[in-house]
């Protein structure tokens, strides 16, 4: 019975998700048409409204705990979670400020409909295919942060499929962060990779979704292994307390 339920739900998703995109990608589009910072930041609000409306529509509820014991003053972080899942993507559209963009693989940009979107949000690609490429995404990433944007970064470098719950994470970002004086915010997502399981090609169903936003991390006067080491026990600590 449980087969047969998730089974149907899967289809059930597809056609909520294919109802969404051609009710509101067009919509995004045109918001997007000035190729302006405004126009990417009133994108990213419509999108983290849209994001929580489908993860509803799809019986997925998302539940947001602050952890954070004070309010920031700054304005400007480095965006940090545990990425087990797609949803995960989803997800910190709905945590991040609308002046935060994605750093993604090179690859994402070339795909269909999604590679379009993320060139006209601004976000940033990653190419590692030689040292001068990896030189010139580091390069295109500080400009970014010098504009006054955020940064949104899965620092494990990508979905991983077993039950490690947390991957050591690449320097990239923490680099960034030390360099720019911008501090570190995580936020934990946990369920998600129970809710959809990247291993298992496309399989979703219903559930509860709970993300802990935790406390900001200085980088001011911080190595980048320091800052990454100091990160990581953060994420870990608070996934290993639910993992228990």
């Amino acid at each position: 019975m449980n087969r047969f339920f998730y089974a149907v739900w899967k289809y059930w998703v597809i056609v909520v998700g294919v109802i969404f995109g051609i009710l509101f990608l067009p919509l995004i589009a045109i918001i997007l048409l000035p190729k302006t910072d405004q126009s990417r930041n009133f994108a990213n609000i419509f999108i983290r409204h849209l994001a929580r409306a489908l993860l509803l529509c799809v019986g997925i509820i998302t539940v947001v705990k602050n952890k954070s014991r004070k309010k920031s003053k700054s304005k400007q972080f480095v965006y940090i979670a545990n990425h087990r899942s797609y949803l995960d993507i989803i997800v910190a559209f709905m945590i991040i400020s609308p002046k935060t963009r994605f750093i993604a693989k090179q690859e994402i940009f070339s795909w269909p409909v999604i590679g379009y979107f993320m060139g006209r949000l601004g976000h940033i690609p990653v190419d590692r295919s030689s040292p001068t490429a990896r030189k010139r995404s580091l390069e295109n990433i500080h400009k970014l942060v010098r504009s006054g944007s955020s940064l949104m970064i899965f620092p494990e470098g990508g979905i991983h499929n077993y039950d490690k719950i947390l991957h050591p994470f690449k320097k990239g970002g923490f680099s960034v962060a030390v360099e720019t004086e911008t501090a570190i915010w995580p936020f934990a997502i946990h369920n998600a990779h129970k809710i959809n399981p990247s291993a298992k090609g496309f399989a979703i169903k219903p559930g509860y979704l709970k993300v802990c936003v935790l406390e900001e991390i200085s980088a001011q006067g911080k190595e980048v292994r320091a800052l990454m080491q100091e990160s990581f026990d953060c994420l870990h600590k608070e996934l290993k307390a639910k993992n228990d």
